[in-house]
This record gives structure tokens, C-alpha cells and sequence, in this order.
């Protein structure tokens, strides 16, 4: 099996890309229904396959022409990539991959996308690194930077829905955490007072039923039907409040809106299951408890022999004289 194409020297590289006559051009297309258009003639089939998983699998052939069609993504993104791979071959070993002054986190976004559809794994790893290390805190693109670019793009643009998915899921998980705080807090608050409550031997019921209702863990998406308004991650996107206006700041409380009522649903199932379920089991435990109480203490002498079942208790070792009985 050839070694992957980040371990190859810079001579083997290059003769990935010596002359020849098999050659590939490949076409992107935004979506299915759109005509595709060609990004690059002539590109080695042999690097490309060496590079790109979906040109080793994916490659067609189509009026006699070898072709490969991306569907999806940015094809700047892909571009760029392509460029990259060509400029690896050059004779000077492998290349860092270019990074955007610009719009460093949102750019690297549409590169790992096009890595993605290219099929070149080690590239995405790097860009995901990178995301990592350029982000502030929970994973969130830098605000400055989303503002400068959603004026720059359309609201048809996939970048733009993808910023407004970014923000909105931010946003959602930072209500649930907050949720999720002012939760235990009043639990912890509610369980103060039964258990002062229990020390000075009174029975109430909030000691009898103990939290009002069971809390899920912070971060299983679970919503809080305290507030539907929209809350601004922990001070990370403050800054956006200006920028927070139709279109963008529109999309992003629709879709908050959404993924609230979708996890207040979700809890709200949760909650029916769990009464159900204790329901059916106070129900067991009156049946029981009514069998219990119908059944005879003593009935002939292989009730009370050890391990016979007495209702549903067990009897043990029992002397009969000790309780009056005779033969």
C-alpha cells in the first residue's frame, strides 16, 4: 500500500506530477439542478487520486473525458485546495495550506467543507486544529468577524446560513446552560427547606416528592420554558447586538425560536413519560399491597415451612409453639 501523500518526500511529490497524458478535469456545480462548470483542466490523474479520496472513487467518464463532480460547498474553497496540491508537487515538498487575513475562521470553515467533499482527511484534521485554536471560548467565530462578513454576502450565499446556524446554536446552548444553572440553584434552594423541614419532624410535601421535577444534565440540548426570548452567549456576541438586523438578526431568532419549542417538546415527552411510568408503578405497588392484605397469616403447616412464601414475605425458620399452634 503507498504511504499517504503527507509522508512522501518532495521528490516523490513531484513525480506525482510529471507530464502526462492522463488527466482529469474537475467540474463543481453550487447544487444538483444547476449546470455544472469546469474549475481546472488537465490535472494529473495520479496526484489527484494520491491527494483526494473522492478523485481516487469518484472519477467518471463522460464523452470520453475523465471527469470529476463536486456538488456543494464554495468553489473558491475547492480552488484553492486544487492550487494547493499542484503547488505541493512543484519540487519543494508539501506546502502549508494558505490561510485568509481576512476572515481566518469563517474561510477555514469553507476549506474544511471542501476537504470534506474532496475526501482529503489529514487537511480537514489541520483545518479543524486551526478553527480550534483561532476560536474564543465554547467554539464561537470571533463577532468582529461575523459582522464584517454578513455584510459582504448574500442571503441566498451559504455562508450567510451558515453564520446564522452558527450564532443561533451558540445562543441556544448558552440559554440552556443559564436553564440549567437557575434550575439548581432553586432545587438546591427547595431541598434546603425539606430538609430543615424533616429535622424538626415535619412532613411536608415538598419532602414527601423532594425536587419538583428530575433536571437533566447541562448540555443534553434541553430547553427551559421560562423564556423564549433569545439570549447573546455569555458576552461573546454582544458586540453583534448592532449587527443583529434584517435579515441576519430575523433568521437567527427564527431558527433560536425553533430549536427552543423542538427542545421544550422534547422535555415536555419526557416528563409525560416519566409520570406515566410513575404511575404504573404506584398502581403495582397498591396491588400489591391489596394482595398483602388479603392474604392469611397461617393456612396449613407447608405455608409456614422455611422459604415458602407467606403473601410476599417469607416465612424462615418457624417453631409452631412458639405462636400457639398445634396439632
Amino acid at each position: 500500500m503507498a504511504a499517504p501523500f503527507y509522508q512522501l518526500s518532495a521528490l516523490e511529490l513531484y513525480q506525482l506530477n510529471l507530464p502526462t497524458t492522463d488527466t482529469i478535469s474537475v467540474l463543481w456545480q453550487p447544487d444538483s439542478s444547476t449546470a455544472p462548470i469546469v474549475l481546472c483542466h488537465g490535472l494529473s490523474r495520479t496526484m489527484a487520486s494520491s491527494f483526494s479520496k473522492a478523485a481516487a472513487t469518484g472519477i467518471t467518464s463522460v464523452n470520453g473525458a475523465e471527469q470529476l463532480l463536486l456538488t456543494g460547498g464554495k468553489a473558491h474553497a475547492i480552488k484553492k485546495i486544487l492550487v494547493w496540491m499542484v503547488d505541493s508537487c512543484a519540487g519543494y515538498g508539501l506546502v502549508n495550506f494558505p490561510k485568509d487575513s481576512g476572515s481566518p475562521i469563517i474561510t477555514a470553515y469553507e476549506d474544511r467543507e471542501a476537504a470534506a467533499m474532496l475526501g482529503i482527511d489529514w487537511l480537514g484534521a489541520q483545518l479543524d486544529a486551526y478553527i480550534a485554536e483561532k476560536s474564543m471560548p465554547g467554539g464561537c467565530i470571533p463577532p468582529e468577524e461575523i459582522a464584517t462578513k454578513i455584510k459582504n454576502v448574500d442571503t441566498s450565499d451559504s455562508t450567510f446560513e451558515f453564520l446564522v446556524n452558527h450564532v443561533a446554536e451558540k445562543t441556544f446552548e448558552d440559554s440552556q446552560i443559564r436553564f440549567e444553572q437557575e434550575s439548581a440553584a432553586k432545587d438546591a434552594k427547595r431541598n434546603s427547606r425539606a430538609t430543615k423541614a424533616t429535622s424538626n419532624n415535619t412532613t411536608t410535601i415538598s419532602s414527601l416528592l423532594g425536587s419538583r421535577r428530575e433536571r437533566p444534565p447541562i448540555g443534553d440540548g434541553t430547553a427551559g420554558s421560562y423564556s423564549c426570548r433569545p439570549k447573546l452567549p455569555s458576552d461573546i456576541y454582544v458586540p453583534l447586538k448592532n449587527a443583529f438586523v434584517n435579515p441576519f438578526g430575523n433568521a437567527v431568532n427564527a431558527l433560536f425560536q425553533k430549536k427552543l419549542q423542538q427542545a421544550r417538546d422534547e422535555r415536555h415527552a419526557r416528563e409525560r413519560a416519566a409520570r406515566q411510568a410513575r404511575a404504573e408503578e404506584l398502581e403495582e405497588f397498591e396491588q400489591e399491597a391489596e394482595e398483602d392484605q388479603d392474604a392469611p397469616m397461617v393456612t396449613k403447616t407447608l405455608a409456614l415451612q422455611p422459604g415458602r412464601k407467606i403473601g410476599k414475605k417469607r416465612a424462615g425458620k418457624l417453631n409452631l409453639a412458639d405462636i400457639g399452634v398445634s396439632w
